[in-house]
């Protein structure tokens, strides 16, 4: 791989985590923190959850994440705004609805502490007729249970989906995937 190419993975890493961990406001030591470098794979539901009245009803996510962070159930809820009359960042061929809100516990299968997170901000991207999507969003660990309790930090989130079946009313079921890389702060 990549030592016949006298290239060392572990310097290269570190040098390139080293300058961006230094931007990070908290005062965290290199022992608490841990590079996040996770998947995730889950189904997602409509809910009626319409937190700002606009009938632009909720999203549910089930699923398992794995990766450095550990092996977690995943539980949450997003709810989008009304699509932008043209796509901004979207391909055009389909709707771009900025992010209202996303929330999740994810729970760590081995201990069963609870790490909750709160997206800052997120673009989907919806095809209609394909009934495919893609998701990219930002947002920060806040806190949680046991040694996830003070947890800081943050992540970004790439997503991308189907749905599996629809009624006429709006609901829908999925199918998604998708990564996660950020920094997880335990003090």
């Amino acid at each position: 791989g990549l030592s016949l190419l006298h290239i060392n993975p572990d310097a290269g890493a570190a040098a390139y985590r080293l300058p961006v961990l230094a931007q990070l406001e908290s005062n965290a030591s290199e022992s608490e923190r841990t590079t996040v470098r996770d998947q995730f794979s889950g189904t997602t539901a409509s809910h009626p959850t319409d937190e700002n009245g606009d009938g632009i009803t909720a999203s549910l996510f089930t699923g398992i994440e794995y990766g450095t962070a550990g092996r977690f159930t995943v539980h949450g809820m997003s709810e989008v705004l009304a699509p932008l009359p043209a796509p901004v960042t979207c391909p055009v061929d389909t709707l771009e609805c900025p992010l209202l809100y996303s929330r999740a516990v994810l729970i760590h299968q081995a201990s069963g502490d609870q790490l909750h997170v709160t997206f800052t901000s997120g673009i989907l991207c919806f095809n209609p007729p394909t009934g495919t999507y893609t998701f990219t969003g930002e947002g920060a660990y806040a806190g949680g249970t046991g040694r996830f309790t003070s947890a800081t930090g943050t992540f970004a989130m790439t997503q991308s989906g189907s749905t599996l079946a629809a009624d006429a009313a709006g609901n829908s079921f999925g199918a998604a995937t998708g990564a996660i890389t950020g920094t997880l702060i335990l003090p």
